[in-house]
């Protein structure tokens, strides 16, 4: 999306939510306080974002053993997923230090390997596997799919996201019912 489409959007939600006003004082400075939940989803989604771009940026700058490796980097809520390819262990733990560096950056899980980038092939793959498990996680109705990021790297599936412990098994045995898995590591808040 544009920064102009999602400006706009951030607008108009900003302004829907001052249009419900009604009730007494004592409500209406409450609803001031509280951040709309779709305000505060695009504020997460916004944070998010920037924190991948900049960890990208900055890995690119911090050495040339990671300017040459194959890296991938996803935030929810702050935690941060590192993923690919390196060529020693010490760009591996410059990764590391580099991305927990970045001042929103609650915690960094550092799943870099140490060998060549995998091949265009195995990425296409990937692809095929993180599309499929995400379309199960949006029509199993026993997780919220929404708030679920997943990530596939060489035939790993890393899900991300704030969700139930029921939620979690769900999801975890959603992604292993899809072809092409070979492992699947859960990154979750739990949120009972």
């Amino acid at each position: 999306m544009k920064a102009s489409s999602s400006l706009a959007l951030a607008v108009t939600l900003a302004l829907l939510t001052g249009c419900a006003s009604s009730g007494s004082q004592s409500e209406q400075a409450a609803q001031e306080k509280s951040t709309p939940p779709a305000l505060e989803a695009l504020g997460n989604i916004i944070d998010d974002t920037r924190i991948e771009t900049t960890g990208l940026v900055r890995l690119r700058r911090a050495g040339e053993g990671l300017k040459d490796g194959h890296l991938g980097v996803t935030s929810f809520r702050g935690v941060v997923l590192l993923t690919g390819q390196v060529r020693d262990e010490a760009s591996k733990a410059l990764a590391s230090e580099v991305l927990s560096g970045i001042p929103e950056v609650k915690t960094v899980y550092n799943e870099l390997t140490i060998s060549g980038p995998t091949a265009l092939l195995a990425r296409s793959a990937d692809a095929v596997v993180t599309s499929k498990v995400k379309a199960r996680l949006l029509a199993n109705e026993a997780v919220r799919g929404l708030e679920i990021k997943v990530v596939t790297e060489n035939g790993t599936v890393y899900l991300l996201g704030t969700i139930t412990r029921t939620e979690a098994e769900a999801a975890t045995a959603a992604a292993r019912a899809v072809g092409g898995v070979e492992r699947v590591v859960r990154i979750f808040e739990y949120a009972d």
